[in-house]
């Protein structure tokens, strides 16, 4: 599973980022969602420095998963989603900025923004990130994680 391409684009006044996922075609789709660029550098590093809690019952792809989870971005609507399939490979997954959110959500146009994509099933998650074209960059750019279990 790659994130292929992900980008920010506008569709009149409201702003819209595409994702491109190539999955292989199995039976389960990939899970994508958004993450504001410093937060992906924090959570890979503690997902790299520390164990999972196992006194709290987590593996440690169980307690990567919430790590990830507990930083998704509320930019998008959640309800207006879109996820088309292009080919028995491919997904395109469309996020729509969230006409509700407030002044305290993050502006893809000043924040960096990161995709992050995850298929498979406990305890072989496999996930890819990919920095969303068109959104600052941070440097250090975080480094590319495709097909890997966590």
């Amino acid at each position: 599973m790659a994130i292929e391409r992900a980008v920010l684009s506008s569709a009149g006044e409201q702003n819209l980022i595409h994702l491109r996922v190539e999955y292989g075609g199995s039976g389960i789709w990939p899970r994508c969602s958004l993450l504001e660029g410093p937060d992906v550098n924090a959570v890979r590093g503690t997902i790299a420095r520390r164990d999972p809690p196992r006194d709290e019952g987590f593996t440690r792809s169980l307690w990567t998963e919430s790590l990830w989870s507990n930083h998704e971005s509320s930019w998008a609507d959640r309800r207006a989603i879109e996820k088309l399939i292009e080919d028995n490979r491919t997904v395109i997954w469309v996020f729509r900025e969230d006409p509700a959110s407030n002044d305290r959500v993050a502006d893809p146009g000043q924040t960096p923004f990161y995709a992050r994509c995850a298929t498979g099933e406990q305890p072989e998650i496999v996930h890819d990130v990919a920095h969303v074209s068109g959104t600052p960059r941070v440097f250090p750019e975080p480094a590319s994680s495709p097909r890997r279990n966590l």
